[in-house]
């Protein structure tokens, strides 16, 4: 699956359409957090983490851009796409997923409290983050009212 093809549902979404199907309950959205965290940590991402837990890698290209390394991944049957990224903002797994209702945000911030076994370090109605001893996870809302999805970043966090 595309990024325009995930906002295009998130948008169908907005436009008064029954949710998608494939969109991933907040458990599920928790879960997928759960894999990008198994497979980032401070010497890299490792996607062969993602593959084993059912995750399918895609084909991109990053032309021009020696110091980027990036993969996208994808399962059947949800509308998530995960990207792992390693540049100069260093290294990065980022879950990005439909809402399929309003309340949903709350209830994936809520699922990855439950995930995280941590609290919430800083909230605001767009944005919340979470600091586990190994990983910073920030939760940013993307999208409008109408149309709502969740961009989840996951950075190891270097401890001395």
């Amino acid at each position: 699956m595309t990024l325009p093809l995930l906002l295009a549902l998130i948008a169908a979404q907005g436009a008064g359409l029954p949710p998608h199907p494939d969109i991933p309950a907040a458990a599920t959205v928790a879960e997928h957090v759960g894999d990008c965290i198994a497979a980032t940590t401070t010497g890299g991402v490792d996607p062969a983490v993602l593959e084993a837990r059912g995750w399918t890698r895609g084909n991109v290209q990053t032309q021009g851009a020696s110091n980027l390394r990036m993969a996208i991944f994808s399962r059947p049957n949800d509308l998530t796409v995960m990207s792992m990224l390693v540049g100069p903002r260093g290294i990065q797994c980022i879950v990005m997923s439909p809402v399929g209702d309003p309340a949903g945000l709350e209830a994936i911030r809520a699922a990855l409290d439950g995930e995280l076994a941590v609290q919430r370090g800083s909230e605001h109605e767009a944005e919340a983050v979470w600091i586990t001893p190994q990983h910073r996870v920030t939760a940013v809302r993307i999208g409008n009212a109408e149309t709502q999805g969740l961009k989840i970043v996951v950075t190891p966090v270097e401890r001395q």
